[in-house]
């Protein structure tokens, strides 16, 4: 009983969308498990749309997503902003370039992100910022399938940091992309409803593991 009041015995229920869901939220659960024998995690990676659905109906006490910064079925918190980078090959004629732009993925062509997720307006609005046509030539739904494309030579990639960082091992340079793509890394959790001291702890371990990654 004096585990669970204290938050390190019980269950906790987290889901996240892949880029954080693959990154992030793996090194803050070894973190947070370290000194917790007594908690069991129940870990799911979805979609946005599912995320949100399972925080709401209090399926998941905690959400992790990109780029979601309100919604009225839930409460959204911003843990850190991150511009997103530019994937290209080592090989690519741009890999030595400081930084790339849309010009750039007109010239030599990139793989588009789902133009109905957030990150695929958000990387448009920068194309037209600059005032080039968003006219990908390959268009995927997750970041981590953008850089397989790239690594295998179909054009750059325009990804989060995080999904960057995971991805190193691959054949990729990271460049910074301009016109920046800012997006947030979010917490969602349930309207009206305070977080037990088990999650808040967990909370504590992302935002420890967002800033040093």
């Amino acid at each position: 009983v004096r585990d669970l009041r204290k938050g390190t015995a019980g269950k906790l229920r987290v889901i996240a969308t892949p880029p954080l869901g693959h990154s992030v939220i793996p090194v803050a659960l070894r973190n947070f498990l370290a000194d917790r024998p007594g908690v069991l995690v129940h870990y799911d990676v979805r979609r946005l749309e599912n995320v949100i659905e399972e925080v709401e109906a209090g399926a998941s006490e905690l959400g992790v997503v990109l780029g979601l910064y309100s919604h009225p079925a839930v409460e959204v918190r911003v843990l850190r902003r991150d511009d997103m980078v530019a994937l290209v090959r080592r090989d690519h004629p741009l890999a030595s370039k400081d930084e790339i732009t849309p010009k750039d993925c007109e010239k030599y062509g990139h793989i588009g992100l789902d133009i109905a997720s957030r990150l695929g307006q958000a990387t448009q609005a920068s194309f037209d910022e600059a005032g080039v046509p968003y006219l990908p030539r390959v268009e995927v739904r997750y970041c981590h399938t953008a850089a397989v494309m790239a690594n295998a030579g179909l054009g750059i990639a325009v990804v989060d940091r995080y999904t960057a960082g995971f991805l190193s091992n691959l054949e990729l340079s990271v460049h910074p992309f301009t016109p920046a793509v800012s997006v947030g890394a979010c917490l969602i959790t349930r309207r009206n409803v305070p977080l037990s001291r088990m999650a808040q702890g967990f909370v504590d371990d992302i935002e420890a593991a967002l800033n040093r990654s």
